[in-house]
């Protein structure tokens, strides 16, 4: 995954780009087949690694994924990110994925205008780059973030797992919330089903061996 650079924000971007120009879904950069390209800064196709273990498909970018052309990096994507985090921590596995939404462009009727809900239209004109995302990544699993992405995807990956977006967990409470928690002990296991590198025992493993110790002694 990318980060940010605070103070170099503008070497950031043009490197990321030069990384955007060498994804297989480039090609989508330029894209007029509906009307959300009338006010967007960027295309924003997605994150993460061909093929992966997961794919994330999300609902559409904000006004921060729409400036820097990079999918949940606002902080509903901080949310996101704490999850993937704290699920990687639980089970000591660090699987592959990928992320994008269910259009690539942000949803506003206006330059500056406020974030909708993409149109089932503008949803249908995007289905063939989310299609080809598909193919390229070959997940294990398919994820689908939110109702928007389950109500129009849910037929099209029928056997994808359905969680609730990190938005909704923001208007929750964030990492507060009993949701936030739900959503760690969900990517916890769906880690454990489609597996990934292995960096570290499980938290909850550690925990055991520690009390066996104290037993012994």
């Amino acid at each position: 995954m990318f980060l940010m650079q605070s103070g170099s924000d503008l070497q950031f971007r043009i490197i990321y780009k030069m990384k955007l120009a060498n994804n297989p879904l480039w090609k989508y950069h330029k894209c007029k087949k509906c009307g959300l390209y009338a006010f967007r800064k960027n295309v924003v196709i997605g994150e993460g690694d061909f093929p992966s273990d997961i794919l994330f498909i999300g609902e559409a970018p904000g006004k921060s994924e729409d400036l820097l052309s990079r999918p949940f990096i606002g902080p509903s994507g901080r949310i996101f990110r704490e999850g993937i985090k704290r699920a990687s921590e639980r089970t000591g596995i660090v699987p592959s994925y990928y992320i994008t939404n269910t259009v690539g462009c942000r949803p506003t009727d206006e330059y500056h205008g406020k974030n909708r809900e993409p149109m089932k239209e503008e949803i249908v004109s995007c289905f063939p780059r989310l299609r080809e995302t598909e193919r390229l990544v070959n997940p294990k699993r398919i994820v689908l973030l939110g109702q928007v992405a389950q109500y129009y995807c849910g037929s099209h990956f029928p056997n994808s797992l359905k969680l609730l977006h990190p938005s909704y967990l923001l208007r929750q409470g964030g990492i507060e919330c009993s949701e936030f928690r739900n959503f760690v002990r969900e990517l916890s296991d769906l880690f454990l089903e489609v597996g990934g590198k292995v960096v570290s025992k499980p938290k909850r493993m550690i925990r055991r061996t520690r009390k066996k110790k104290r037993k012994k002694s």
